[in-house]
């Protein structure tokens, strides 16, 4: 039983008996960040465990709770990483405090997400992670989604990001085909411009001609009656 009064803090600031000492301090459900938990001798599995406190004429008497296995969470990641944008998007379940739950492009879980890529990076989106939002940097387009864990009064988050190119590969395409319709045209319009051109040289050069033509028979008369 001591077990649930172990105060020990681990490298996140989180004591070793969180499950039980939340639930029994505050009263309140509590969601625990994820953690290894060892099941048998040498076989460790990622867990959530979610507590809730018993109280009975307003006394705590102790927590119900349940474990939740993580990589269930893994196998939807990876389901909506290939879903999105041709499988190129990375998602990330991120925990209250910012450590991966699940990733679908990153390895180590249960972990800081500055140990699987640039830190600065990292501590981007952990920001948009807790102020929500999206940012856009010169490679990828990146967008936090808030889910609201109502029970616990938490929030976890999933971040997405996207390769610009692919993020906005329909609007290049669209672009692409606008700057060739837009040459195309622009190469009908020439050739209409230059046959408008000859076809006006040869009106006005007729017109002239049956100006002038009258003219010269006049002049060949006066010349012949001088």
């Amino acid at each position: 039983s001591a077990e649930k009064y172990v105060t020990t803090l681990n490298e996140f600031g989180i004591r070793e008996a969180e499950w039980y000492l939340c639930a029994k301090e505050t009263l309140k459900p509590c969601l625990m960040e994820p953690y290894l938990y060892e099941i048998t001798p040498g076989n460790n599995a990622l867990m959530t465990s979610l507590t809730v406190p018993v109280v009975k004429h307003k006394q705590f008497i102790g927590v119900v709770g349940v474990d939740v296995n993580l990589p269930v969470f893994q196998a939807l990641i990876d389901k909506l990483s290939k879903s999105l944008y041709d499988g190129q998007a990375k998602v990330t379940l991120l925990s209250t405090r910012g450590l991966v739950v699940a990733a679908s492009h990153y390895s180590k879980k249960a972990r800081p997400l500055s140990e699987s890529i640039d830190p600065k990076l990292a501590s981007q989106i952990v920001a948009l992670h807790k102020n929500g939002g999206y940012m856009a940097n010169d490679d990828e387009i990146i967008v936090a989604y808030p889910i609201k864990i109502p029970l616990a009064k938490a929030e976890w988050s999933l971040a997405i990001q996207v390769p610009k190119a692919q993020a906005f590969k329909s609007s290049i395409e669209l672009n692409d085909k606008m700057d060739e319709m837009a040459t195309s045209l622009g190469s009908i319009l020439l050739m209409v411009g230059l046959a408008v051109s000859i076809l006006a040289v040869v009106t006005i050069s007729i017109v002239i001609r049956s100006i002038i033509a009258p003219l010269k028979m006049i002049q060949g008369r006066v010349e012949h009656l001088a």
